[in-house]
């Protein structure tokens, strides 16, 4: 079984493709919501008490948008963040790849992979790719933030022509672009290599 990383920009469409790739009954897992759900457990949220404090809790849960301000402009707290956060994370995949081990590939969806160097533990890298005015049109519809916003978070990962260089195949998802026959392309050359 292969384990393949796919990942993009934030607004580039990764979220879309995989489910492209689930239509054809490949196993996808998400990182994004994996780690949501990792804020609810006792552990994660006492690692987060020690290093942010008290102030990002709500009704004794984590405030994600309080996380979310508190580490998007701070690139040393993003850091810490993603040092408890991360782990957990590929500990999850590692159990979700050997409970779909019948499968011929798993994908492994994360916006940063090529950033945390992680993609290097992965057999294969798809990444999705899109013009950056389109993406922030999309995150800004999609989350109601401001394009400021939307850029800061941005700045937070590698240009796309940095994670090209890293990257097995690239999805293409402009306005003209066909999603579909893209994956389909990708798909069989992931099969035939098994």
């Amino acid at each position: 079984m292969l384990r393949v990383g796919l990942t993009g920009g934030i607004g580039s469409g990764k979220t879309l493709v995989a489910e492209v790739f689930k239509s054809l009954s490949v196993p996808v897992f998400n990182a994004d919501v994996e780690g949501k759900k990792l804020l609810f457990a006792p552990h994660v949220k006492e690692q987060l008490r020690t290093l942010f404090g008290d102030h990002i809790f709500s009704c004794g849960e984590v405030d994600r948008s309080i996380l979310a301000n508190l580490v998007f402009d701070k690139p040393d707290k993003l850091t810490q963040l993603n040092a408890v956060i991360h782990p957990e994370v590929r500990k999850m995949f590692e159990l979700f790849a050997k409970k779909n081990s019948s499968s011929p590939y798993v994908l492994h969806e994360a916006a940063i992979l090529v950033e945390t160097g992680y993609y290097k533990q992965l057999d294969k890298l798809i990444l999705v790719v899109a013009d950056a005015d389109l993406r922030v049109d999309r995150v800004m519809k999609r989350d109601n933030v401001t394009r400021e916003q939307v850029i800061s978070r941005m700045k937070n990962q590698w240009d796309d022509e940095k994670k090209i260089l890293q990257s097995d195949f690239v999805i293409y998802n402009n306005a003209d672009d066909l999603i579909v026959p893209q994956v389909l392309n990708i798909h069989k050359q992931l099969q035939a290599q098994l």
